[in-house]
């Protein structure tokens, strides 16, 4: 596993995160399956996992982690070849929270810390990985990914954060540094106070939703998320610029309390 681990590391340049989620499938292989490795076990593992009604994305995350193991570290890749992924439908967002909502959690977080970070999540529309490795530039109120330039698994350009969260970026002197699970803990006891659940992918959701209501282009929502264009003219004949980038931002002039 030593090994693997490392040429996930070097040879495969992939994240620490991606890393872990690969170690965690084949701890689980191993742990229902045994030291060894061939095809006819992986399909053996592969249909108990499915007999038991797994959820599709447990499932996908499982097979990635065999196929890289075999397919790259073992270069056995007959043994996975033919095995495919099984199609994840898309979550159609039918619920987001009200300002109201917005409001009494973030009230109910519990230091000023915490409440930065919601409003860095609400305002900016990055990943949870994304803000706790980023460069902020006050300014320009820009905020910069850095955990994705050595592998290519996401994508990010740069965001932006509203006035509100400066308020308290500067009481925390930009200081973001804080473990997810930290995260985890505030974000659940706000949830514990109100009963309104809130995580940083639905404060990403949300931005995604704000935005378009404001009537930003969707390929500019597309370059705060992180998210490849999708278009041809996105692609080619998109100005993504800071400085447009940073134009349309303050343009939409959107708030997450008030």
């Amino acid at each position: 596993m030593d090994s693997f681990a490392l040429f996930c590391r070097v040879d495969l340049q992939l994240s620490e995160r991606t890393v872990k989620v690969h170690l965690c499938a084949l701890n689980r292989y191993i742990k229902e399956t045994g030291n060894s490795i061939d095809a006819k076990k992986i399909r053996i593992f592969l249909l108990k996992t499915k007999n038991n009604k797994t959820n599709p994305r447990t499932y996908r995350w499982l097979l990635c982690g065999i196929k890289r193991f075999c397919r790259d570290f073992l270069n056995k890749e007959e043994w996975t070849k033919t095995l495919k992924f099984p199609k994840i439908q898309p979550k159609l967002i039918t619920h987001l929270p009200s300002r109201i909502d917005l409001n009494q959690f973030y009230e109910a977080l519990p230091h000023t810390k915490a409440k930065a970070l919601f409003l860095v999540y609400a305002s900016s529309g990055l990943r949870k990985s994304e803000i706790l490795n980023a460069e902020i530039k006050p300014s320009i109120r820009a905020i910069i990914p850095t955990n994705h330039e050595q592998y290519s698994t996401k994508n990010s350009y740069m965001s932006f954060y509203n006035s509100e969260a400066e308020d308290l970026l500067k009481q925390i002197n930009y200081d973001l540094k804080v473990s997810e699970v930290s995260i985890r803990r505030w974000f659940k006891k706000g949830y514990l106070q109100t009963k309104i659940k809130i995580t940083p992918q639905i404060l990403r959701e949300w931005f995604c939703s704000q935005m378009a209501k404001l009537n930003v282009p969707d390929r500019y929502v597309d370059a705060y998320c992180g998210r490849l264009p999708r278009s041809i003219l996105a692609q080619r004949y998109t100005d993504y610029s800071i400085g447009t980038l940073k134009e349309i931002y303050d343009k939409a002039n959107m708030t997450v309390l008030k």
